[in-house]
């Protein structure tokens, strides 16, 4: 990145308002036609996969949580208590006509679990590959714009760890698995609890913290569900694969 755009992907307190929306000037007319049919497909009504469901629960078992429940709101101290039961994160956390799978609205990292019909079929190895389509790749590169970091994850992978008669969806053995990515890697509460009373100074490198805590977590319990990861809009190709030839 030149120093002018990292320093406009960086996060300071003026973000936090997150007003606006994204500035659709400059961008095609297929570029705008995808985003209307996006928003008119968001608007319907959808029933929420299990994968989903249960990255809730496995986000609100890490030992991030307690420290990401803990950042200011932007709709207050109603709707951050609401979110105990998902480590700090909003399900379907909407932005602009896109949605955050599971987001943190303060610290705007986000987890997105993606089907296989998010992929280009890969026919000489008979698999879905980790390129994906222009209506995924166009929300991800949207999504990125509003300067949001990204855990991509595959559905399917996620899926394998669901037990289908067992009642808990968040099943003993994930259980386990979270308990033991906790240990794997161990958070030292007291020095973030001080960074976490200075926002103004430090949110920055707490971002950069949790964000690679949840990556090494998140992939650790579910192993082959994580694809790939974004932090900004201005990536090399090859930190970002998934992305495909721009649109």
């Amino acid at each position: 990145l030149e120093p002018q755009e990292a320093q406009e992907s960086s996060l300071n307190s003026e973000d936090l308002g997150f007003e606006g929306s994204p500035d659709l000037q400059g961008r095609s007319l297929l570029d705008e036609l995808a985003l209307r049919w996006e928003l008119h497909r968001s608007q319907e009504g959808r029933a929420i996969p299990k994968s989903k469901q249960l990255m809730g629960l496995v986000l609100a078992g890490l030992n991030a949580a307690p420290l990401l429940r803990a950042t200011p709101h932007p709709l207050g101290t109603m709707a951050q208590e609401e979110l105990r039961g998902s480590g700090g994160f909003e399900q379907q956390w909407p932005v602009g006509c896109y949605d955050v799978d599971w987001g943190h609205p303060f610290f705007r990292i986000g987890i997105l679990v993606l089907r296989d019909q998010d992929f280009l079929y890969d026919a000489t190895a008979t698999a879905h590959g980790t390129e994906l389509h222009g209506a995924a790749r166009l929300r991800l590169r949207l999504l990125s714009e509003e300067r949001w970091w990204l855990i991509l994850l595959r559905a399917s992978a996620v899926d394998t760890w669901i037990v289908p008669k067992d009642p808990q969806l968040f099943n003993r053995q994930l259980q386990a698995r979270v308990a033991r990515a906790n240990k794997l890697y161990h958070l030292e509460r007291r020095p973030l609890q001080r960074k976490m009373r200075d926002l103004d100074n430090e949110a920055e490198n707490l971002r950069q913290l949790f964000m690679k805590q949840l990556q090494q977590q998140l992939d650790f319990i579910f192993p082959d569900a994580l694809v790939g990861v974004d932090c900004s809009f201005g990536l090399a190709k090859s930190q970002s694969p998934w992305l495909g030839p721009p649109l």
